[in-house]
């Protein structure tokens, strides 16, 4: 899977589908833009490549690179191995084809759609805010930007919501294309489900309300919740603590290297696990744990009640005791923020509800028309050479990329290994030795990047191909009074602001009196990492420490968005900047491929393990399994792996009422026998609470692989139950 870089972290099943959501424009003189929003963690250059590719020999001359921009929604449940440098598919152990196949045609096909479903219309635009919904990850990070720069802001994220509406001449609706900066990683990173995490749940949730007789995918209406600034952004509002004692972490490191002496401990009954410890707070705080826990335009730490540590990580990593007496931790905890639910799946569904409601307010007050012209511009550019020229007129330039210390850290959303820790501006002796091992970084390369100590010297690691970018695109798509900035790499809060600004004061000082509205569109058509502050970059947690191009990274991206915009308002053609690289030829993959598939003696695919109970009430779970065949044989792209089904008593036929797209449907899926290839597959419904009562079956379809890699489809059915009023 994608996005949190975790080895093992493979895919076993699905929650529900992920979706690409083509938007196309043109205005009265025939000029358009396409806006596509995928449900993956970013967009590949590779993929993007491929998918202009396709287009501009299906239509030819009027899709382009220029015109065209691929955004992602930021999941980290979706498929990896699509993107073509080193350091991305490590975890995935490589290149996967399939993956990469499966989302490019996505792309096209959404593309092919719009093309052919274009209408006369409407596009309203409207705005709101959205609070409970996400925080900030790095608030000491934030707190190093200027003080004079962040009173001008209300919060330490951007709490506002811009949706575009678009409805057909009569006012019927069309589409909605949303924008919320918050990270989809309410699912941590022991999920092994597909999903679109929160913003796949608004998105699911959004177009169930516009679609009501539709299953999930195949409705007219398409609603596209996409991202933006979220590069420190979380959607896990309970904030950060240490599982061990449910303390706040440190603010600077969010590590948990001691127990606080001004904390007491005692034992707090729990319905599961039963003895967890629950740090409370003291009346006397000391200087150091007011400077350690200080609220830094984040929540505040020290007025809430700690939580119950288990909070999205299902009970795995809680500190019980079975003594008589309560004890304080004596081991190092883990800091984890977690989100508002009572696990991972609750979190996503409340924080993307949220979106969901709150987008909804929006369309329906929607009244701003948005008038005048479709225009579009786009340059390549190299970000490891470029020649910055400062406010004082001096001159800085971006380093070739490199990643530091705490990127091997990870985030508060998802913790990473070994001995790091975020905000780390040192080095160590032993991990100076393994880096060198892959790549000593030059004293330029070390000089350059400060006060980055640098673990990976990527821009310098060739074999066996490039491991991270340095050619990437910039683009402009400007819709009426609407510009849309896609930008290739996670901006922070503060990064993003900057942007709007000298985006939008450039406009307007070529078009006065314009009044234009700045939106990001951020991991659009490549993917780079993070961009910080300068003042963010100093501090050297996570998101600086992934700021591969050095600290003037967004210095250099105001420069040429305001080259950029001045050519836009002026309508001046840029150059096409530097080619990036196409690195497809050049991929390798360690992800062994389907050998063959066993029913097992006695058995047949299809076959029914478990049966349903005879009857159930509404809101249980109903658990089916059968035996199954590698799910990867068939994608069932626009399909499904699974049905629950509802008998027509009048018409003596089935109905189907929910597939694998639908959020209260589980597709696991286990292998029981690797040397013979045996599996199974395991489903479960999740019964609504406002499901009608009668007769349900749950069908499986899969395809099986012979010793001849011959392929063949199987349905498995299970037998009928009753679900009670």
């Amino acid at each position: 899977m994608m996005g949190y870089a975790k080895g093992g972290q493979d895919t076993a099943g699905i929650h529900f589908r992920l979706y690409s959501r083509a938007f196309i424009i043109v205005d009265q003189l025939g000029s358009r833009v396409c806006y596509v929003n995928t449900d993956l963690a970013m967009i590949s250059q590779a993929v993007h490549n491929e998918v202009i590719r396709q287009i501009e020999d299906k239509y030819p001359g009027i899709y382009s690179r220029k015109n065209t921009l691929l955004g992602a929604t930021h999941t980290h449940s979706g498929p990896g191995g699509f993107l073509q440098y080193v350091l991305y598919i490590i975890s995935s152990q490589g290149f996967i084809w399939q993956n990469f196949n499966a989302i490019v045609s996505g792309i096209v096909r959404s593309i092919e759609r719009a093309h052919n479903n274009l209408q006369h219309g409407k596009i309203l635009y409207n705005r709101g805010e959205l609070l409970d919904s996400n925080i900030n990850r790095s608030p000491a990070s934030y707190m190093n930007n200027p003080l004079n720069e962040r009173r001008r802001y209300k919060y330490d994220t951007d709490k506002t919501m811009e949706i575009l509406k678009f409805v057909s001449r009569t006012d019927e609706p069309i589409g909605l294309l949303d924008w919320f900066a918050v990270h989809p990683t309410s699912m941590n990173n022991t999920n092994r489900l597909i999903s679109g995490d929160n913003k796949g749940y608004a998105e699911y949730c959004f177009e169930k309300m516009m679609n009501p007789n539709s299953l999930p995918g195949e409705g007219p209406f398409v609603a596209a919740f996409a991202n933006s600034n979220q590069g420190d952004v979380s959607p896990n509002i309970k904030g950060p603590r240490c599982t061990n004692s449910g303390a706040p972490c440190d603010i600077e490191t969010s590590t948990c290297n001691d127990v606080p002496e001004n904390l007491n401990y005692r034992l707090r009954p729990l319905n599961n696990p039963p003895n967890q410890f629950e740090a409370m707070e003291n009346n006397k705080l000391s200087r150091n744990d007011l400077r350690r826990y200080e609220n830094a335009g984040s929540e505040a730490l020290l007025r809430r009640r700690p939580r119950d540590a288990r909070d999205n990580l299902e009970g795995d990593l809680t500190n019980s005791t079975h003594g008589n007496e309560p004890k304080p931790p004596t081991e190092k905890g883990v800091c984890i923020a977690s989100g508002p639910g009572h696990d991972m799946f609750e979190s996503t569904k409340i924080i993307g509800e949220r979106q969901c409601k709150k987008a909804k307010e929006l369309w329906d007050s929607a009244n701003t028309v948005i008038k005048g012209s479709v225009e579009f511009i786009q340059q390549y550019v190299d970000m490891s050479n470029v020649v910055v020229v400062l406010a004082d007129n001096k001159t800085a330039r971006t380093c070739p990329p490199a990643m530091g210390y705490s990127f091997a850290a990870g985030t508060t959303d998802g913790p990473g290994a070994f001995n790091f820790h975020q905000g780390s501006t040192q080095s160590t002796p032993f991990w100076n030795f393994v880096r060198d091992f892959l790549k000593r970084p030059s004293p330029a390369m070390l000089a350059c990047h400060h006060p980055k100590p640098i673990l990976l010297d990527t821009g310098e690691m060739l074999f066996p191909y490039s491991w991270q970018p340095s050619i990437l695109p910039v683009q402009l798509l400007k819709i009426g009074q609407v510009l849309i900035v896609g930008l290739p790499a996670e901006f922070t809060t503060m990064a993003g602001r900057r942007v709007r600004e000298t985006v939008k004061k450039e406009y307007e000082k070529f078009k006065p009196g314009s009044n234009v509205i700045v939106i990001i569109a951020g991991l659009a058509n490549a993917y780079s990492s993070y961009v910080t502050t300068i003042e963010e970059y100093i501090k050297q947690r996570y998101e600086a420490a992934s700021t591969i191009f050095g600290p003037y990274t967004l210095d250099a991206y105001l420069q040429e968005l305001r080259m950029l915009t001045g050519h836009l308002a002026s309508r001046k053609e840029v150059e096409h900047g530097p080619s990036p690289p196409n690195l497809l030829s050049k991929q390798i993959s360690f992800k062994p491929g389907v050998v063959m598939d066993s029913a097992g003696r006695g058995k047949n695919f299809g076959d029914v393990i478990v049966q349903p109970n005879l009857r159930y009430s509404r809101g249980s779970t109903v658990t089916v399994s059968f035996v199954a065949a590698n799910p990867r044989n068939d994608l069932q792209t626009e399909k499904t792996y699974l049905t629950v089904e509802k008998l027509d008593s009048d018409k003596q036929e089935w109905k189907v009422i929910a597939t694998d797209g639908d959020w209260d449907t589980k597709f696991y899926w286990l292998r029981t026998n690797r040397i013979l290839g045996e599996s199974e597959a395991i489903i479960t419904w999740d019964i609504p609470k406002d499901a009608d009562p009668g007769v349900y079956r749950i069908r499986h379809f899969g395809v099986s692989k012979n010793l001849l890699q011959r392929l063949h489809p199987y349905v498995g059915i299970s037998n009928s139950f009753k679900v009670d009023p």
